[in-house]
């Protein structure tokens, strides 16, 4: 019966992990999302910082108004690199995290095959004492039918 009890609170530790690495998974892929939507942000202003410029040319625009939109069109460029960085950081950490749940499921698993196992044992064991008893009771009491 210790043995049983012993994997019970294994097998409720390991549920605990897994809670906790599916809670770690369900924010790593929140991160990602955030990641994401952060770079199609980026790079829709900037296409429409482009479509600004081009209506601009159309009209006329002065050096000087030229070499800010070239800078502010270079660090855009600059700042969706470093989120696609960004992001391959997120993905990794998804993946991980995907990792971690699945051993940690492994591990819930495996608690609950011993527990069962465990369970299927005491119940033979349990038997066979009641069998045990049962042909002792049958050899002690008198025999009714002489």
């Amino acid at each position: 019966m210790a043995k049983q009890s012993k994997f019970k609170l294994l097998k409720n530790l390991a549920d605990e992990e897994l809670s906790q690495a599916l809670e770690n998974l369900g924010k790593a892929r929140l991160n990602y999302a955030a990641g994401e939507k952060q770079l199609l942000d980026l790079i829709e202003y900037k296409e429409d910082y482009r479509t600004q410029l081009s209506q601009m040319l159309k009209s006329g625009i002065t050096t000087n108004t030229w070499d800010n939109f070239e800078r502010f069109i270079d660090s855009m460029d600059k700042a969706i690199l470093q989120q696609r960085r960004v992001l391959v950081e997120l993905d990794n950490k998804v993946k991980l995290a995907i990792e971690n749940w699945q051993e940690k499921n492994k591990k819930v698993n495996s608690f609950d095959i011993l527990v069962k196992r465990e369970a299927i044992l005491q119940q033979a064991k349990e038997q066979k004492i009641e069998q045990k008893l049962m042909d002792e009771y049958s050899a002690r009491s008198p025999r009714r039918n002489l």
